[in-house]
């Protein structure tokens, strides 16, 4: 089966592995957007410690 992600939501999913697996799951990616070509920049909200 071909893989029918774009890009972005290719890379989106590994920035969302890469928090997960680093102990930040609890940020939300808000938006990305092509820097250059292959190469995506993600908006993270991350909520503070004790909050």
């Amino acid at each position: 089966m071909a893989n029918t992600a774009t890009p972005e939501q290719r890379l989106e999913a590994a920035a969302r592995k890469h928090l997960d697996d680093t102990g930040r799951g609890n940020c939300k990616i808000l938006s990305g957007y092509e820097l250059i070509k292959g190469q995506y920049e993600f908006n993270l909200d991350c909520p503070t410690a004790g909050t």
